[in-house]
């Protein structure tokens, strides 16, 4: 099997079928490798040196879908301007963008056809693909306002939505085996305590009954009081999350930054001062559920939810 070794960043990277025994370091450099060795020389239509070992496109209605709103996308007029990664993008999220905007296209057309994949020691600050992909894009003014865009957002949202079709579907399963990159792996099966969960078919090691990533994905805790159980603390977390920051003695207008965007109180309470100052004085914190770890928001409180929006 083919499998590269990077000295400098101590990473592995190769053939997604090679099984892989040392869970304690990551198999890959980034999204780039995992979803298969030779993308990145297709976004950036170089010679495949490793054919053999691309990751087949998936031969069904989810990819012929998506390739036509991307040539719409890509055919369409008046968009504004594309950001320029050299220049716009600040030094340390370049790796993340594909380049111009046919190389986002590209890369759309990719990546959106196929479901992720576990990765290997990933840390907690996982996103998917896509939203990786944005995240360079959305440290640029010019990024922003490509993005927040009518009719770019319109094929945003077509892609989206098609891709939660595909997470959806059972051909999303294919990431359901025992080689590298695969949910049931043993470096999976060492990070994810499935016996914890609520399994629809335990004795299947493969797939243990899920019927789509998303089943998975949104899988149940068996038993919350044995597993999660509830501290008896001011402030108990709300998932299986990563704490990013915290702030207190909180003002209506102190800024804080969350997904590269700036708020304060007043702005998360729909600007009305009323409701924001009931929270002023207090508390803030901020964190993370990565796209690795089990994915559901609990309320580890009583009381009785009196406003939402």
């Amino acid at each position: 099997a083919y499998i590269t070794y990077d000295n400098d960043n101590d990473t592995y990277s190769g053939d997604r079928n090679c099984p892989v025994e040392d869970c304690s370091k990551h198999h890959y450099e980034g999204w780039w490798d995992v979803l298969s060795p030779c993308f990145k020389q297709l976004i950036d239509k170089e010679k495949v040196t490793h054919p053999e070992l691309c990751v087949k496109k998936p031969d069904n209605e989810y990819t012929e879908y998506i390739h036509n709103i991307i040539d719409e996308f890509r055919q369409a007029s008046n968009l504004p301007p594309f950001p320029n990664v050299d220049t716009d993008v600040p030094k340390d999220y370049r790796s993340f963008c594909p380049g111009n905007f046919e190389d986002m296209l590209t890369y759309l057309q990719l990546v959106a056809t196929i479901t992720p994949p576990y990765l290997v020691d990933s840390g907690d600050q996982l996103g998917v693909p896509i939203a990786t992909m944005l995240v360079c894009y959305m440290h640029t003014d010019r990024g922003r306002e490509f993005f927040a865009n009518s009719k770019v957002n319109s094929y945003m949202v077509k892609i989206v939505n098609k891709y939660g079709e595909l997470l959806n579907s059972p051909v999303s399963m294919s990431v359901f085996n025992h080689l590298q990159y695969g949910w049931t792996s043993k470096c999976a099966q060492s990070f994810i305590p499935y016996h914890t969960f609520e399994l629809p078919d335990p004795n299947n090691n493969l797939t243990f009954g899920f019927k789509s990533f998303n089943d998975f994905f949104t899988r149940k805790i068996a038993n919350m009081s044995t597993t999660r159980p509830i501290g008896d603390y001011p402030v108990v977390y709300p998932g299986d999350i990563t704490w990013n920051w915290g702030k207190v003695n909180v003002k209506l207008h102190d800024n804080f930054e969350s997904k590269n965007e700036t708020y304060s109180l007043y702005n998360i309470f729909n600007e009305q001062t009323s409701k924001a100052k009931y929270y002023e004085n207090g508390a803030i914190g901020s964190f993370f559920f990565s796209a690795n770890k089990y994915h559901w928001y609990h309320a580890p409180v009583d009381g009785t939810i009196v406003y939402y929006k």
